[in-house]
């Protein structure tokens, strides 16, 4: 029974630790569409303002 419930804790750790990566991608992902929208914003307006 106790080795049960420790593989079972260990293939939760590793479960979580793919979740955390999974996270971490998607995160990082986001964050380089924000960056791209507010280059794509600051663009528009600086062509408005020259306008």
């Amino acid at each position: 029974m106790e080795k049960q419930i420790l593989n079972l804790l260990v293939e939760m750790k590793d479960r979580l630790k793919r979740v955390e990566e999974t996270v971490n991608r998607i995160e990082s992902s986001q964050t380089e569409d924000v960056v791209g929208l507010l280059k794509v914003t600051k663009k528009k307006q600086t062509l408005k303002l020259i306008i």
